[in-house]
């Protein structure tokens, strides 16, 4: 590894806000009762159905007789796997 590059981004690590915020990315995951590997699965799989339906959707837009349901379909989908994963803890 770069030498100079990791001890650039020790010094940046020192500055508090910089620090704050980046420690903040980690404290999502832990809301909604999942790890941070967990939390990563589950959002790289809901992107995939986004770009499925988002693919359909677009097929849909120039040949309506294709995927007539599709659209809400994947809502209904997604919104299952939304409640049913981790947890919701106040904010």
């Amino acid at each position: 590894m770069n030498n100079k590059f990791y001890d650039d981004f020790k010094k940046l690590m020192m500055l508090p806000h910089i620090k704050k915020k980046i420690c903040s990315y980690f404290d999502h995951p832990q809301k909604v009762c999942m790890t941070y590997l967990e939390h990563c699965s589950f959002s790289l799989s809901l992107s995939c159905y986004f770009m499925d339906a988002s693919i359909k959707a677009l097929i849909h837009a120039f040949f309506p007789n294709l995927f007539v349901t599709s659209s809400s379909d994947y809502v209904k989908s997604i919104n299952v796997l939304l409640e049913t994963s981790g947890c919701r803890k106040e904010e």
